[in-house]
Protein backbone atom coordinates (compact mmCIF):
# COMPACT_ATOMS: atom_id res chain seq x y z
CA UNK A 1 0.00 0.00 0.00
CA UNK A 2 2.94 2.12 0.63
CA UNK A 3 4.43 1.78 -2.62
CA UNK A 4 1.76 4.33 -4.48
CA UNK A 5 2.50 6.77 -2.18
CA UNK A 6 5.93 6.65 -2.55
CA UNK A 7 5.30 6.90 -6.55
CA UNK A 8 3.36 10.08 -5.60
CA UNK A 9 5.39 11.53 -3.37
CA UNK A 10 8.55 10.89 -6.01
CA UNK A 11 6.03 12.42 -9.14
CA UNK A 12 5.81 15.51 -7.16
CA UNK A 13 9.21 16.10 -6.42
CA UNK A 14 10.53 15.47 -10.02
CA UNK A 15 7.49 18.12 -10.85
CA UNK A 16 9.06 20.27 -8.80
CA UNK A 17 12.35 19.98 -9.71
CA UNK A 18 11.13 20.60 -13.57
CA UNK A 19 9.08 23.52 -12.92
CA UNK A 20 12.43 25.34 -10.29
CA UNK A 21 15.02 24.49 -13.84
CA UNK A 22 12.36 26.27 -16.50
CA UNK A 23 14.38 28.08 -18.90
CA UNK A 24 13.42 31.77 -18.20
CA UNK A 25 10.99 33.16 -20.81
CA UNK A 26 8.05 35.84 -21.84
CA UNK A 27 5.88 32.83 -20.50
CA UNK A 28 5.31 29.24 -19.16
CA UNK A 29 5.02 27.89 -23.13
CA UNK A 30 9.04 27.08 -24.40
CA UNK A 31 7.22 27.31 -28.14
CA UNK A 32 9.18 29.59 -30.04
CA UNK A 33 12.16 30.07 -27.76
CA UNK A 34 14.43 28.30 -29.95
CA UNK A 35 13.50 30.71 -33.02
CA UNK A 36 16.38 32.21 -34.30
CA UNK A 37 18.61 30.84 -32.32
CA UNK A 38 21.91 30.61 -34.38
CA UNK A 39 24.40 29.50 -31.41
CA UNK A 40 24.04 26.41 -29.16
CA UNK A 41 24.83 26.81 -25.50
CA UNK A 42 28.02 25.20 -25.38
CA UNK A 43 29.33 27.81 -28.27
CA UNK A 44 27.85 30.68 -25.49
CA UNK A 45 29.48 29.73 -23.08
CA UNK A 46 33.01 29.31 -24.73
CA UNK A 47 32.21 32.84 -25.99
CA UNK A 48 31.77 34.28 -22.81
CA UNK A 49 34.79 32.13 -21.41
CA UNK A 50 36.90 34.18 -24.08
CA UNK A 51 35.40 37.69 -23.22
CA UNK A 52 36.07 37.21 -19.39
CA UNK A 53 39.30 34.39 -19.24
CA UNK A 54 40.65 32.80 -16.17
CA UNK A 55 36.92 32.21 -14.33
CA UNK A 56 34.75 29.12 -14.29
CA UNK A 57 31.29 29.29 -16.01
CA UNK A 58 28.40 28.91 -12.73
CA UNK A 59 25.57 28.70 -14.89
CA UNK A 60 23.97 29.77 -18.34
CA UNK A 61 20.09 29.97 -19.59
CA UNK A 62 18.90 30.90 -23.04
CA UNK A 63 15.74 33.69 -22.42
CA UNK A 64 13.70 36.18 -24.35
CA UNK A 65 12.73 37.75 -21.24
CA UNK A 66 13.96 41.36 -22.32
CA UNK A 67 12.19 41.25 -25.58
CA UNK A 68 15.59 41.61 -27.45
CA UNK A 69 15.33 38.06 -29.04
CA UNK A 70 16.79 35.03 -28.16
CA UNK A 71 19.92 35.38 -25.65
CA UNK A 72 22.02 33.56 -23.19
CA UNK A 73 23.02 34.93 -19.26
CA UNK A 74 26.05 33.53 -18.46
CA UNK A 75 27.27 33.87 -15.27
CA UNK A 76 31.07 33.29 -14.84
CA UNK A 77 33.48 33.59 -11.56
CA UNK A 78 36.28 35.93 -12.17
CA UNK A 79 38.58 36.90 -9.38
CA UNK A 80 36.01 36.35 -6.81
CA UNK A 81 33.99 38.24 -8.52
CA UNK A 82 30.57 36.92 -10.34
CA UNK A 83 29.76 38.43 -13.37
CA UNK A 84 26.76 38.04 -16.11
CA UNK A 85 27.93 37.90 -19.78
CA UNK A 86 24.65 38.10 -22.41
CA UNK A 87 25.27 36.63 -25.60
CA UNK A 88 23.37 37.23 -28.51
CA UNK A 89 22.01 33.54 -29.30
CA UNK A 90 21.34 34.75 -33.44
CA UNK A 91 24.94 36.12 -33.85
CA UNK A 92 27.27 35.22 -30.60
CA UNK A 93 28.09 38.89 -29.98
CA UNK A 94 28.65 39.80 -26.33
CA UNK A 95 25.97 42.04 -25.71
CA UNK A 96 27.06 43.09 -22.33
CA UNK A 97 29.16 41.73 -19.36
CA UNK A 98 28.24 43.44 -15.95
CA UNK A 99 28.85 42.52 -12.05
CA UNK A 100 25.62 40.74 -10.87
CA UNK A 101 25.19 41.51 -7.82
CA UNK A 102 22.66 39.57 -7.64
CA UNK A 103 24.85 36.01 -7.65
CA UNK A 104 27.58 37.73 -5.26
CA UNK A 105 27.70 35.22 -2.55
CA UNK A 106 26.46 32.32 -4.07
CA UNK A 107 29.11 32.89 -6.69
CA UNK A 108 31.71 32.16 -4.56
CA UNK A 109 30.28 29.10 -3.05
CA UNK A 110 29.47 27.55 -6.35
CA UNK A 111 32.69 28.02 -7.69
CA UNK A 112 34.15 26.32 -5.00
CA UNK A 113 32.07 23.48 -5.34
CA UNK A 114 32.80 22.86 -8.90
CA UNK A 115 36.55 23.27 -7.93
CA UNK A 116 36.41 20.93 -5.35
CA UNK A 117 34.49 18.47 -7.19
CA UNK A 118 36.31 14.56 -7.51
CA UNK A 119 35.99 14.44 -10.96
CA UNK A 120 36.42 18.47 -12.49
CA UNK A 121 33.03 17.95 -13.97
CA UNK A 122 32.28 21.56 -15.37
CA UNK A 123 29.06 22.99 -17.04
CA UNK A 124 30.35 22.05 -20.19
CA UNK A 125 31.05 18.53 -19.61
CA UNK A 126 27.98 18.42 -17.96
CA UNK A 127 26.12 19.46 -20.70
CA UNK A 128 27.59 17.75 -22.93
CA UNK A 129 26.90 14.05 -21.28
CA UNK A 130 23.27 15.42 -20.82
CA UNK A 131 22.82 15.87 -24.76
CA UNK A 132 24.48 12.33 -25.29
CA UNK A 133 22.44 10.90 -22.89
CA UNK A 134 18.89 12.52 -24.63
CA UNK A 135 17.61 14.29 -27.98
CA UNK A 136 17.17 17.89 -27.39
CA UNK A 137 19.31 20.99 -27.60
CA UNK A 138 20.60 22.08 -24.40
CA UNK A 139 18.72 25.88 -23.00
CA UNK A 140 20.40 25.83 -19.56
CA UNK A 141 22.43 24.41 -17.18
CA UNK A 142 22.81 25.21 -13.54
CA UNK A 143 24.42 23.76 -10.67
CA UNK A 144 22.59 22.43 -7.93
CA UNK A 145 24.45 22.19 -4.32
CA UNK A 146 22.10 20.51 -2.67
CA UNK A 147 21.66 17.34 -4.87
CA UNK A 148 25.35 17.96 -5.86
CA UNK A 149 24.64 17.82 -9.35
CA UNK A 150 24.42 19.96 -12.47
CA UNK A 151 21.08 20.52 -13.70
CA UNK A 152 20.93 20.96 -17.57
CA UNK A 153 17.31 21.57 -19.11
CA UNK A 154 16.83 19.77 -22.90
CA UNK A 155 14.13 21.19 -25.57
CA UNK A 156 13.17 18.98 -28.36
CA UNK A 157 9.77 20.31 -30.22
CA UNK A 158 7.75 21.00 -27.65
CA UNK A 159 9.23 18.46 -24.63
CA UNK A 160 11.83 19.89 -22.07
CA UNK A 161 13.64 17.38 -20.31
CA UNK A 162 15.60 17.80 -17.11
CA UNK A 163 18.58 15.46 -16.74
CA UNK A 164 21.20 16.14 -13.60
CA UNK A 165 24.63 14.97 -13.81
CA UNK A 166 26.84 13.91 -11.02
CA UNK A 167 29.14 16.68 -9.96
CA UNK A 168 31.25 14.52 -9.30
CA UNK A 169 31.81 11.67 -11.80
CA UNK A 170 29.52 13.46 -14.42
CA UNK A 171 27.09 10.07 -14.53
CA UNK A 172 23.40 11.01 -15.38
CA UNK A 173 21.68 10.68 -11.94
CA UNK A 174 18.29 11.90 -12.95
CA UNK A 175 16.59 11.68 -16.26
CA UNK A 176 13.16 12.89 -16.46
CA UNK A 177 10.45 12.08 -18.34
CA UNK A 178 9.98 14.83 -21.46
CA UNK A 179 7.04 16.59 -20.25
CA UNK A 180 5.01 19.40 -22.68
CA UNK A 181 6.48 23.07 -22.89
CA UNK A 182 3.31 24.24 -20.31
Amino acid sequence: MRLPVIRSMAAALLGLALSACEPATDSDDDTGLLDGVEIDLLEAMVIAAQAEPDGITLDAELSDEEGDGPQYDIDRQVDGETLEIVIDARTGSVVRVRTDPEDQVDGVEQAEALQNSAGQITLAVAVENAMAAAPGQAVSAELDLDEAWIEVVLIEGEERRLIAIDLDDGSVRLDSVPVGGD
